[in-house]
């Protein structure tokens, strides 16, 4: 009866060898894995870092036109307000003399007329500028603020990717660590698996009690 006692302690201990065997084909494959994913965001963040050089000489040229822009739209906005001047007084020096015009002489009627029609004209050209000095200043800041939004959706990534890189890294190194030390391969479930063998040992299944030396678990005899 002992013999057989001994016989099954045995096929237990086999059968949990196989299962930590099995256990370490499982980390060698999430080794790889890691090691992959690793190499692909190396890869990726290898790509991005070029776009992500350009995209910030963009912003700066981009920083650098707009600061010169509100400088230009300033002294536009300077400009406008001295046209909206020019514009009541052309406006006022219309309305004189269409009401001349009626109280003028024949010969001088054709002069005042043509004169009217030369004011009108640049009135509606001052207008016209003012509506697209406006449109222009729109698009530029526009553009400005695309360029801003993409030059941080492009630092985001990056930030992430080099987050996930440092994750699969140290998980990497605890891998490769783990492969030439038998009992950190098997990382916190060791101690399962010895305190099993003590059980086991207990009972009486075992002649021996297993041997721990330098790290390394002998199994009973």
């Amino acid at each position: 009866e002992r013999i057989t006692g001994e016989e099954k302690g045995t096929i237990k201990y086999d059968q949990r060898v196989e299962e930590w065997k099995a256990k370490v084909v499982e980390a060698e494959q999430k080794y790889k894995q890691i090691h992959d994913q690793l190499e692909s965001i190396s890869e990726r963040v290898q790509q991005l870092q070029p776009q992500c050089i350009e995209l910030k000489s963009q912003a700066q040229e981009c920083s650098k036109a707009y600061k010169a822009a509100e400088t230009s739209v300033h002294r536009i906005k300077t400009n406008l307000r001295d046209l909206e001047k020019d514009k009541e007084q052309l406006t006022k020096r219309i309305s004189e003399l269409k009401h001349s015009i009626s109280q003028s002489r024949a010969a001088d009627t054709q002069e005042r007329v043509e004169r009217i029609s030369r004011l009108q004209a640049e009135l509606e050209a001052l207008n016209h500028q003012d509506s697209t000095l406006n449109q222009q200043i729109d698009q530029f800041q526009q553009v400005v603020a695309r360029r801003r939004e993409e030059l941080a959706r492009i630092e985001r990534e990056k930030q992430e990717l080099s987050s996930s890189m440092d994750l699969k890294r140290r998980a990497l190194k605890s891998m490769q660590a783990s492969r030439t030390d038998r009992i950190r391969r098997f990382g916190d479930q060791m101690p399962n698996l010895l305190a099993a063998i003590d059980e086991a040992y207990g009972r009486g299944q075992f002649k021996k009690e297993a041997r721990r030396a330098a790290g390394l678990l002998h199994p009973p005899e």
